[in-house]
């Protein structure tokens, strides 16, 4: 294992912790995914949505509409 390339688990477990983080607030909040994006930890929005639809399976614009049902 090359150090310098660094560990792709803990990156997994980063995305996930985040998408968790904002799972709980596009549920529970008003604010825009670009802010909820930024508050857990993302400097692009276009990486947020796609790491967010690869663990959560959908975007988080869907994911806000069924969790406000």
């Amino acid at each position: 294992r090359n150090p310098a390339v660094g560990d792709l688990d803990s990156d997994v477990d980063i995305g996930e912790y985040r998408v968790d983080d904002a799972k709980r607030l596009l549920g529970q909040t008003d604010a825009s995914i670009k802010t909820i994006a930024e508050e857990v930890g993302f400097n692009s929005l276009a990486s947020f949505n796609r790491v967010f639809r690869d663990i959560a399976g959908e975007t988080p614009s869907d994911y806000r509409k069924k969790a406000r049902k």
